[in-house]
This record gives structure tokens, C-alpha cells and sequence, in this order.
């Protein structure tokens, strides 16, 4: 089926801007977090929330990685340059104004979408669900959550392998070696509770109840998204074992970073009756 003749949700009164969502700022090497306020084809503007330890802002010039899909009849983008900001200290309200870039090739690894499994419309604010391996909006819900799941044991594999590597002599390489097994652990009991919440959607699917994510939307999220890369940069490693550890741990960051974006999205097209609207193409 011809890309631009899929079907959408309508159009509905949802207040997109309620919802945060999760990108990348590419010079700062830092995941935050921000808020969409005006969509257009021309470009966004977003409200975005003071990162990192110490609260900084972004500011004209910036890249920022939305890792959202924001489908137009001009193409698929996922990120932009940040043209102006106003900081109402205040509030603590950052609003800036951003433009927007294509999406030059496939950067992400999902095996059942070629850029991302869900888009949005910034003209319209539609959703649009886009070809997948999924069935249906529930069955790509699950399959966001196994892969997060295995994702963070991905990310806990390659966190304990550095572990032999810290010198264990030292107090500060016990202390190192100490953090790096508590984020291990910290990930395994994430990709735990991630398949608890796979088998219960999984049990509601088969008894055709509503996708229980309604109260526990944010819980959701927030056990899907990690932050271990900053973390990282707190403690004592060799240049030589960040450089081996960091870009790894940060693309599957990224990579959850679309799927915390995908859960959000999924949730706007529940509220926008999405099962009634959206089909998977074949």
C-alpha cells in the first residue's frame, strides 16, 4: 500500500502538549525532555525542560535528536536545529522554536519499521501507525515492550563485562566496580518487570478487556527509558573502557528513547479511538 494513502486517526481535540516526551541533545551528549506546543511542516515549537545535573538550557543553534517521527507530505523528520528560545526564569518554562531536517537513512534497529513504528502528522496531528510486522496497535505495544525488555539486558550484558576491567585494588575502583553491579542489577529487575507488564497486557488481549496502560502510563515510561550513560559519566573509568562502553550504552538508550516516544503516541490514538481508525498495511 502507497506510503500516503494509509489510513489515520481523525482528528480530535487531544491535547498533544500535555505529554512529555524524550530526544537527545547531540553536542551536549544528553537525553531531555520536552513538550510539543505548536506542530507545523515548517517546523515545531516545543517546551523544553532544563537537563543534566545542572539544569541547563538550550539555545539557539542547538541539535536536538527528537527521536518522535513527524510524517508530512515533505517526508518523514526526527530532528532540527533550535532557531530561538525564551526562559521565563519564573515558571522555569524554556519555549524555544525549532526547525526540522529529514530523516536522511535508518538510524534505529527495529526490525518491524524502517524508521519508527509510529508516526505523527505535524500538520494535523494525526497518528499514524506505519508498516509493521504487528497486527494491530496492542500487538506492536507488546512488541515494543519485549524488545525494551531484552534491550535493558542487552544494556546490563555490556555494563558487567567492564567489570573485571576496573581495578578492584584501589577504593575508588572497589567503589566503581560496586556502582557498575548495581546498574546491572538495577537493568535485570527492569527487564523483569517489563515482562510482567507484557504478560499482562498479554492476558487482557485474550480476554478482549481494554489495554490496561490508562494509570499506569507514566510507571510505563519512565521503566522503559534509562539514564545509565549519565550516570556513567560520574564515576571513575578509563578513557579506553568509555570509549568502548558509552557508545554502545548510549545507542540502545537512544533506542528505548523511540520506544518511550511509541508508548506515548500509542497512547494518544487510544484516546483518539486508534483500533476503529488505523490499520497495518500489508
Amino acid at each position: 500500500m502507497d506510503r500516503e494513502n494509509r489510513r489515520s486517526t481523525s482528528r480530535t481535540d487531544i491535547d498533544i502538549s500535555t505529554l512529555p516526551f524524550f530526544g537527545f541533545h547531540t553536542q551536549d551528549d544528553f537525553a531531555l525532555e520536552y513538550f510539543l506546543i505548536n506542530l507545523s511542516d515548517q517546523g515545531l515549537q516545543i517546551r523544553v525542560v532544563p537537563y543534566g545535573e545542572e539544569r541547563r538550557l538550550v539555545k539557539a543553534g542547538d541539535r536536538i535528536r527528537l527521536h518522535l517521527a513527524l510524517r508530512s507530505h515533505k517526508g518523514m523528520f526526527d530532528h532540527g536545529r533550535i532557531m530561538w528560545s525564551e526562559y521565563d526564569k519564573e515558571k522555569d518554562l524554556l519555549v524555544c522554536g525549532m526547525s526540522l531536517e529529514k530523516v536522511p537513512k535508518p538510524k534505529y534497529s527495529h526490525s518491524f519499521s524502517p524508521f519508527y513504528p509510529v508516526s505523527l502528522s505535524p500538520e494535523t496531528s494525526d497518528i499514524f501507525l506505519e508498516a509493521t510486522s504487528c497486527d494491530s496497535a496492542d500487538d506492536l505495544l507488546l512488541h515494543i515492550i519485549l524488545e525494551s525488555s531484552e534491550t535493558k539486558v542487552k544494556m546490563s550484558e555490556a555494563l558487567f563485562g567492564t567489570v573485571p576491567c576496573v581495578a578492584a585494588r584501589a577504593s575508588s575502583g572497589k567503589h566503581t566496580r560496586s556502582f557498575l553491579v548495581s546498574l546491572t542489577e538495577s537493568l535485570n529487575e527492569d527487564s523483569r518487570r517489563l515482562r510482567v507488564w507484557y504478560e499482562m497486557i498479554q492476558r487482557e488481549m485474550v480476554s478482549q478487556k481494554p489495554t490496561p496502560i490508562a494509570g499506569g502510563l507514566s510507571d510505563l515510561r519512565s521503566l522503559i527509558r534509562s539514564d545509565v550513560s549519565a550516570r556513567l559519566k560520574k564515576i571513575e573509568l578509563s578513557d579506553a573502557l568509555k570509549k568502548r562502553v558509552l557508545p554502545e550504552i548510549r545507542g540502545l538508550e537512544e533506542q528505548l528513547l523511540v520506544n518511550t516516544n511509541t508508548v506515548g503516541l500509542l497512547w494518544l490514538g487510544y484516546l483518539a479511538y486508534m483500533y476503529q481508525n488505523v490499520s497495518c498495511p500489508t
